[in-house]
């Protein structure tokens, strides 16, 4: 992952969603949710603080913006190393490798989750499951939670209504 690739927000959107395997209406819907298609969104301020288009919270990450990570000052996301601030293709491919790690079972302390009732365990779901449950799981941190659940409904709205369109021609 290098976050090297150039293009419109969309066009950023939909190549890293190829890249990694994900519908890539259901990433723009999540950017839509996360940031209203705002790549130098800022969030969870004095909780880790959240960078990014989709939202990489720096505590979580901190590879993806040291400066941040380091210090939680919000004014420091123009550091060099703020990747995730700085690149909206670095932060699509770094989130949506989370993502598929995710997918593909491997983030172990979710084995030990319970889901609310009638989900999958981890990582026992269906490839639908499993990619709401990793579209949840970005927001909670665990695997189809109260929490996660919510986020994967606004997700969901979003995915519905088609949002991004009236945002990206904004671009």
């Amino acid at each position: 992952m290098d976050g090297q690739f150039t293009g419109s927000t969309d066009a950023i959107l939909k190549w890293a969603s190829c890249k990694w395997g994900f519908d890539e209406n259901v990433t723009r819907a999540t950017a839509v949710n996360e940031t209203h298609w705002r790549q130098l969104e800022l969030g969870d301020i004095g909780n880790g603080t959240s960078i990014g288009i989709l939202q990489i919270k720096s505590r979580d990450y901190p590879s993806s913006c040291e400066a941040v990570a380091s210090s939680q000052h919000t004014a420091d996301v123009t550091n060099p190393d703020c990747y995730s601030y700085l690149s909206t293709a670095f932060a699509a491919d770094y989130k949506l490798a989370q993502q598929r790690a995710c997918f593909d079972g491997k983030i172990d302390y979710l084995r030990d989750d319970s889901p609310s009732a009638g989900y999958p365990s981890y990582p026992d779901g269906t490839p639908e499951e499993m990619m709401w449950g990793c579209v949840g799981w970005w927001f909670s941190g665990h695997w189809f939670d109260s929490d996660a659940l919510s986020y994967i409904s606004q997700v969901q709205f979003y995915l519905n209504d088609q949002a991004w369109l009236h945002l990206a021609t904004a671009e």
